[in-house]
């Protein structure tokens, strides 16, 4: 189970952060990586796996008794309170500056939806996870589910929310902090793309990374804390790039002049009504 883990991991061949304990995690080789008690759980650019930290002593039976509500995991994995679970996708899903919206906001809402069930930590990010191919690992620390992987909407639980909270603050995971900071931020960029008259996409990246730091540093740590910088600026150049294609002056100008066309027809026939009335 350990090599399938590796391969659906896919950091075995690119820089992983990693460390013997969560205050020293530095960036390394995925090959050292693997050989840590910590690591890295996704690609930065790709949500691969699924994690929640259960933080209470019954949390490798709450995750692995049936019947239960949620899939059964991938992997579990004991901490020094509870557990982190794990559950591999079949179809990452991209996070990058070119990821679509939609499949980002439907992960997020997925793993709420686990944190709500299973009643994991809402502060716990996701990025570092025990690891469980780590060489020393105790017999029976870790317990492995199979090699079956699962299609997002396989993954829906009766706690799953209908709509993902519009606040960073609000926000309990970090698929849904990056949500809520994109819902969060993208008016203030519209209308900075206004305001700087329809730019190129690089200089409303500026503009929009700029407002969007002031946002992510305000996220307190009782909603996991601040986004790392490298996503940040991905949500800041997905934001500034969609922007500048589809709010364009010539669009703006089309727009209002739709809004004065229908607002004249209103008026007219506001008119049109009191002068019946007045007959």
């Amino acid at each position: 189970m350990s090599d399938f883990w590796i391969d659906q991991w896919g950091l075995i061949d690119h820089g992983a952060m990693g460390g013997a304990t969560k205050t020293a995690i530095r960036r390394m080789p995925g090959t050292a990586a693997v050989q840590q008690r910590f690591i890295q759980a996704n690609p930065r650019r790709f949500q691969n796996a699924l994690v929640v930290d259960i933080d209470r002593a019954s949390a490798v039976m709450d995750a692995l008794e049936k019947p239960h509500e949620h899939p059964d995991p991938s992997w579990v994995i004991e901490t020094d309170r509870g557990a982190h679970v794990g559950w591999w996708l079949s179809s990452p899903v991209c996070r990058s500056e070119y990821a679509a919206r939609k499949p980002m906001r439907y992960a997020a809402r997925v793993q709420e939806g686990l944190v709500r069930t299973l009643d994991a930590d809402p502060a716990y990010t996701g990025f570092i996870t025990r690891n469980p191919v780590f060489p020393d690992l105790a017999p029976g620390e870790v317990i492995w589910g199979g090699e079956r992987t699962y299609e997002l909407g396989e993954m829906r639980t009766a706690a799953m929310p209908r709509q993902l909270p519009r606040k960073t603050e609000n926000a309990r995971t970090d698929l849904g902090r990056n949500c809520a900071l994109f819902e969060q931020g993208r008016h203030e960029v519209y209308r900075l793309n206004r305001a700087m008259d329809f730019p190129h996409a690089d200089a409303l990246y500026r503009a929009a990374l700029s407002h969007l730091l002031d946002l992510n540093g305000a996220i307190p740590s009782s909603a996991g804390g601040p986004l790392d910088l490298a996503e940040v600026r991905s949500i800041a150049n997905s934001m500034a790039r969609w922007t500048a294609e589809h709010h364009t002056a010539a669009g703006f100008a089309a727009k209002q002049e739709f809004a004065g066309k229908k607002s004249g027809q209103v008026r007219r026939g506001d008119r049109k009504d009191e002068a019946v009335k007045l007959m």
